[in-house]
């Protein structure tokens, strides 16, 4: 078994944290219910596109990747409304918890694989048949 790299977690967890986060701020401070929808998605897409930047070259554990990096994201993001919450003396709800944390691991694993999916910055020379020193490549 493959071990996560911290540098990668942590790059897609930034990524993660920063869309969904500002995402999440801006969907509890909206009254509209069409705008609290749009803003989900949102959401998800932050979690979704640090899943992918954790998966980048991580081949064989990109899903693992994008996980760990949306569960980091999403873990310090559910800490400070946790805090939030006790400090206003609102009701806390494991379920919902543990459910935004799955969720967003899904997201998350699910943009590590598509990571696996898109072209690196060598898929010019690949298509074109040129190694990486400019001679063409040679089959076997």
């Amino acid at each position: 078994m493959r071990q996560l790299r911290p540098r990668s977690v942590l790059a897609g967890a930034v990524y993660a944290l920063v869309i969904s986060g500002v995402a999440g701020i801006a969907q509890a401070n909206v009254d509209g219910g069409a705008w609290r929808g749009v803003l989900f998605v949102v959401v998800l897409f932050g979690f979704f596109f640090g899943g992918f930047v954790a998966g980048r070259g991580n081949f064989g554990s990109a899903a693992r990747h994008g996980a760990a990096a949306a569960g980091v994201a999403v873990a310090v993001f559910q800490g400070l409304a946790l805090l939030r919450r006790l400090f206003v003396g609102q009701d806390i709800s494991l379920l919902t918890l543990v459910y935004n944390v799955l969720f967003a691991a899904v997201c998350g694993a699910l943009g590590g694989l598509l990571a696996t999916r898109s072209p690196g910055p060598d898929a010019i020379r690949r298509a074109s048949g040129r190694a990486a020193d400019g001679d063409p490549a040679t089959s076997d």
